[in-house]
């Protein structure tokens, strides 16, 4: 009789760990939204003297509005704004529609 009642405490606590620990399990977030930063000087920040340093010569800086941005809404930022950069598929004035 005591051994019953010594396993049926056992398994009450054992449910109650297990219950605990399945309500302080982590809850699994969603990575934040992705900010896509193109365009030329004006938007990469040449000019801000404060520049990162990614092997490039695009000039991107940390105090450019895409990075400001990023930063303030919580987004993981993907920086290709590139100060000095030409599209050879750009319109020209005369083919601008």
């Amino acid at each position: 009789m005591a051994l019953n009642r010594a396993l049926a405490h056992l398994a009450g606590i054992a449910a109650t760990v297990l219950t605990a620990s399945l309500l302080t399990a982590p809850v699994a977030q969603a990575a934040p939204p992705t900010y896509v930063a193109l365009g030329d000087s004006y938007s990469s920040g040449t000019g801000t003297r404060s520049y990162i340093d990614d092997g490039t010569s695009c000039k991107r800086s940390t105090a450019a509005f895409p990075s400001l941005i990023a930063i303030a809404r919580g987004y993981s930022l993907n920086f290709r704004a590139c100060g000095g950069r030409r599209s050879p598929t750009s319109p020209t004035p005369s083919s601008a529609p």
